[in-house]
């Protein structure tokens, strides 16, 4: 017992790997290297594994099977077996590195019950279950489900793997639910339905007996599970003819349905198709496997590697079929071969691929917001192969490079195809990126378990998620909008810049991505971790369902979680441990937010629940009542936006709450569905009225009746926020072309904080309602505010009362008018926008001091002009430096340069010399000021190298 402990104290510090044991080898390749020895008269590779092991110097092993020799080897490399040699097995010493902190339950062992069960049935009645009626590669004929068709007619891109992910854990779901009383939604329609309420009549499928949508989604499951594990095919997964659904080392297509058969497995273990599932995922990795050996990953393979890594990581925790050592072979193979993401975030990429911190204005693939939001969990997956520490801090760096550069209030970043949209808050995300961001945090969470990870994931499942979706779950916005006041069909084939369309369910693959969300949520409700040689259980997420474990060390435990959260406040855990389990140590996840939580033992006393942390009990044999109250707060999180918008939003637990423009025109319907273009022509350009020296009280909470029907419905808001805002007249819709389409757009918000000093910038006071984002189709969730204070108080963070240095790094506390940030291989600099243009670069820092006079400004900088002059080209840029009022928009000169025209550019990174600026000043700042540049760029631009250091004194 004592060693188990240590061993587990370890693990969860990543101090030391999971203990090494003999396993059978690798089949597919011999090792060669520095020989130590050969050993005759070996059985097998596994005894042969046992040898190696016993060697303090031994790093890997070949067993010849004819010979029965074993060879061992202290360097080694892994090969294809040459011709004519002696097949056998082959391994290392090195095995894989450090388990999981915590880990999902099975499959099945879980029954969602409340509003949960009421989302997974709405969606079970709706696309999840027809798609298939919708879109020819998905049908009952088409060839990867029925045998009697030809091998190339309707095979399915990557839209029929994506969508049997999410089958096959929904069809789970449902099952385990079915099992239950079904008392849950018993008489709470009945007085909408016979009002003839249109939206209710519309979600009646929440009213359908979980028997009968569990039959339905899993009779569409097995018929496809079947038909590819009895496949004759190598792989036994079905794709173009190669089988390996993508030509030649593209594996993309392969991976997503073995990832639909390991849940599949899970689901049923112990069932016949459950271990073929299995067998089938352990043998199309072999395959994947030697291909790789020989052939450079795809594009998209490459870029998307850690899904591959991952899905041999589940393989092997899930059930390895005796093939741990090729497991491991194919994902330090495909770590190693994989795209170097930790290169692309640093800057320091030999392929000259970098983070974006600016909104892309070209497509690429390694820009790609799904692409992104899939390696968020690199570091997760390389985490059991190498350092977990090492690897926990690289993700967290790319983490809030994410957030920095692309974050939106909705709960993850920016992202289209091809493409990261920057801060700006009419920038939406792809419903694929939402959803594979929320599995790539909890999949991190796994490795890392820091409590801010599943955080960040609940804020993607309670927003980004269903403000993608219509509350019955047939429509989505391709591209979901923290703020905008239209999503159309504007007929563009580049979906990447479509300005949030609302698109027919058959065309884009997103329609089979986003089933894959809820199961994905509720997997990560109950979990298990180890606790010091003990078995134990966690709730991560919060939501009802219902749990019992039906193997191994907690066997017969049950875990009953009864809340409306997010919507209420309060969640019910009734835990009941059998006498065979004499102590359960059991962790609940207290939010970050929740800095007033207290979790409370019924008949017990309360314990410490410190916001983010896992707060752990130990419970014994019997039924334990534990009830943890959140009492989350309004907050407002300020500096949302581009720029120096420092835009509000308003945040209560997990929601985030929005002014919802709801309305609809130009219907057209396929099946049972409704396209539509839906636009809001109403007033929606209102500022908040904020005190920020207590921001809450500038706000009301209104608790409606839940809706367990309908979690996300609209209008049936369960929880609301009354808010006091006024008209802001200058915040007008932008008019752009799409096409030859002329559409209004929301332009950024204005910059906060304004004053309504001026009696025309503001209008009268007035109530508006906020609502939760994920209930509205077009929505305002970041707004511009005005300051409900003095002054003073509203600027507490600007410089000032003493001598100041600021440092003016690359992107984030910088905005322009037609500037850009760009980066080089070499260096991060600032341009200053086109040739013949004037533009302005404003730092977001205010300078505020009414009591002291500014005396001196001074800063260094370094520049290169674009081209030489030439008769069309006669004069440099001209460079001024100043101070600009925040209030008033008046600039005071501080420095004018000469015509900048020499140190042309190029891709070696020279630059001037350091030029030195000292600028005397006697300025009263009475009133907020920033630090602006004006260029104006002649026939030429230039770029400032940075960071800039400013340095101001004070009288």
């Amino acid at each position: 017992m004592l060693l188990l402990r240590v061993l587990a104290t370890a693990l969860a510090t990543g101090s030391l790997a999971t203990a090494a044991k003999p396993i059978n080898g690798n089949p597919h390749v011999e090792r060669i290297g520095t020989d130590m020895r050969v050993v005759p008269e070996v059985e097998s590779g596994k005894e042969c594994s046992a040898l190696c092991l016993d060697e303090a110097r031994c790093e890997g092993w070949t067993w010849y099977s004819c010979e029965k020799q074993c060879k061992l080897m202290r360097k080694s490399k892994a090969r294809k077996w040459s011709s004519g040699a002696c097949a056998g097995e082959s391994g290392t010493a090195q095995q894989l590195g450090s388990d999981r902190l915590y880990k999902t339950v099975p499959l099945g062992w879980t029954a969602a019950t409340g509003w949960l069960l009421a989302q997974l049935k709405i969606e079970a009645d709706g696309q999840l279950s027809r798609l298939n009626q919708l879109k020819p590669d998905l049908a009952d004929d088409a060839a990867w489900v029925d045998d009697t068709q030809d091998d190339t007619v309707n095979i399915p891109d990557e839209t029929g793997p994506y969508w049997l992910n999410g089958l096959v854990p929904s069809a789970a779901l449902l099952n385990a639910s079915a099992l239950l009383p079904e008392h849950v939604f018993s008489g709470i329609l009945d007085e909408d339905v016979e009002n003839g309420n249109p939206v209710t009549k519309k979600l009646l499928s929440a009213l359908m007996p979980t028997q009968r949508l569990a039959e339905k989604v899993s009779a569409v499951v097995e018929k496809r599970v079947w038909r590819i594990i009895s496949d004759d095919l190598p792989s036994s997964l079905r794709g173009p003819a190669d089988g390996f659904c993508g030509a030649g080392d593209d594996f993309k297509y392969g991976w997503h349905l073995a990832a639909a058969l390991l849940q599949y497995a899970d689901a049923h273990a112990g069932d016949e198709a459950a271990a073929a599932s299995q067998a089938a995922v352990v043998q199309f990795i072999g395959e994947m496997y030697v291909r790789a050996l020989e052939l450079p990953l795809d594009v998209w393979s490459s870029l998307r590697y850690q899904d591959l890594v991952y899905l041999a990581q589940t393989a092997y925790d899930q059930n390895p079929m005796g093939q741990e050592q090729l497991l491991v072979d194919f994902m330090r193979l495909v770590n190693a071969r994989g795209f170097e993401w930790d290169d692309h975030y640093s800057g320091h990429s030999v392929r000259e691929s970098f983070f974006p911190m600016v909104p892309n204005s070209t497509w690429a693939r390694t820009d790609d917001g799904v692409t992104h939001a899939m390696a968020t969990k690199a570091e997760a997956v390389a985490a059991r192969l190498q350092d977990r520490t090492v690897r926990a801090t690289v993700f967290e760096t790319q983490l809030a490079m994410q957030h920095q550069y692309h974050g939106q209030p909705y709960g993850t970043f920016a992202a289209a195809e091809g493409s990261l949209g920057g801060r700006n808050l009419t920038r939406g995300v792809d419903v694929c990126a939402a959803v594979e961001q929320m599995h790539s945090l909890d999949v991190s969470f796994h490795q890392f378990g820091d409590v801010h990870i599943l955080d960040k994931a609940e804020r993607i499942a309670f927003n980004a998620l269903p403000g993608s979706l219509t509350p019955d779950l047939w429509q989505h916005q391709y591209l979901a909008h923290a703020s905008d006041r239209m999503s159309k069909y504007l007929g563009k084939p580049n979906l990447a810049k479509m300005h949030g369309a609302t698109v027919k369910p058959a065309t884009v693959e997103s329609c089979t991505d986003h089933p894959q969300g809820v199961p994905i949520f509720a997997k990560n409700v109950v979990l298990t971790f180890d606790s010091h040689g003990l078995a134990g259980l966690a709730v991560g997420m919060f939501a009802p369902v219902d749990t019992t474990i039906r193997a191994g060390a907690l066997d017969g435990t049950r875990v009953e979680i009864k809340t409306d959260y997010p919507f209420g406040d309060t969640v019910g855990i009734n835990v009941t441990v059998p006498e065979t389990v004499p102590m359960l140590p059991f962790r609940v996840r207290i939010p970050g937010w929740a800095d007033r939580a207290t979790l409370v033992v019924v008949n017990g006393t309360s314990s410490d629940a410190k916001n983010g942390t896992m707060c752990e009990v130990t419970l014994t044999p019997g039924t334990t009542e534990l009830v943890l109250e959140l009492r989350p707060e309004v907050r407002v999180e300020f500096g949302w936006g581009a720029g120096d918008a420092n835009a509000a939003a308003v945040v209560r637990g997990p929601l985030l709450f929005s002014h919802g423009l709801d309305d609809q025109d130009g219907v057209w319907a396929p099946f049972n569905n409704s396209n539509t273009n839906v636009t809001y022509n109403a007033t929606w350009n209102y500022a908040l009225s904020i005190d920020p020296r207590d921001a809450a009280s500038s706000f009301s909470v209104v608790h409606g009746e839940t809706a367990q029907t309908t979690p996300f419905n609209n209008p049936g808001y369960p929880v609301y926020i009354q808010a006091k805002a006024r008209l802001m007249p200058r915040w007008v819709p932008k008019m752009a072309f799409w096409g030859k389409r002329k559409v209004f757009q929301i332009v950024e918000p204005p910059r906060s904080p304004s004053f309504c000093s001026d009696p025309e910038a503001c209008g009268a006071e007035v109530n508006v309602t906020l609502v939760p984002f994920g209930a509205t189709d077009l929505r305002v969730s970041a707004f511009p505010w005005i300051c409900d204070a003095p002054a003073a108080s509203c600027f507490e963070n600007a410089a000032g009362s003493r001598d100041t240095k600021l440092v003016v790094d690359y992107g984030g506390v910088m905005y322009g008018d037609g500037t850009s940030p760009h980066r080089n291989a070499h260096n991060m600099l600032l341009r200053s926008g086109r040739p013949k243009m004037e533009t302005n670069i404003t730092v977001s820092q205010m300078i505020f001091d009414p009591t002291r006079k500014l005396s001196s400004l001074s800063v260094s900088y370094q520049y290169q002009t674009s081209s030489k002059l030439t008769s069309t080209k006669p004069a440099g840029t001209v460079m001024k430096i100043g101070l600009v009022n925040a209030m008033t928009n008046e600039f005071i000169l501080a420095y004018e340069s000469p015509p900048l025209t020499d140190y042309l550019y190029n891709f070696n990174g020279t630059y001037s010399p350091p030029v030195t600026v000292t600028a005397a000043l006697d300025l009263a700042v009475t009133q907020p000021h920033q630090i602006r540049f004006r260029f104006f760029n002649n026939g030429k631009n230039v770029n400032l190298l940075t960071p800039l250091t400013f340095h101001l004194k004070w009288d």
